[in-house]
C-alpha cells in the first residue's frame, strides 16, 4: 500500500466542518483518488529508477569496452 501524503489529499479532498452524507462520499472519493495518485507516483518512480539503472548499465558497458580496447591496443 503506497503512502498517501498530504499533497495528494489536498489535491483531491477538502476538509469541511459539517459533513453531509454526500460530502462524506465526496471526501471518500477524494481520498480514493489521492491513493490512486500516490500509486501512480510510486509506479513512475519505479519506472524512472529502472530506466536509470538500465542507462547506467549501458554507459558502464561502453566505458568498459573503451578501456579494454585501449589496454588491448597497447
Amino acid at each position: 500500500m503506497p503512502i498517501v501524503n498530504s499533497k495528494h489529499i489536498e489535491q483531491y479532498s477538502k476538509v469541511h466542518t459539517w459533513e453531509s452524507p454526500v460530502r462524506r462520499l465526496i471526501n471518500e472519493i477524494g481520498i480514493y483518488k489521492a491513493t490512486i495518485s500516490a500509486k501512480k507516483d510510486n509506479y513512475l518512480k519505479k519506472i524512472e529508477r529502472n530506466v536509470q539503472h538500465i542507462r547506467n548499465k549501458l554507459i558502464g558497458k561502453e566505458r568498459y569496452r573503451k578501456i579494454r580496447n585501449k589496454v588491448l591496443q597497447k
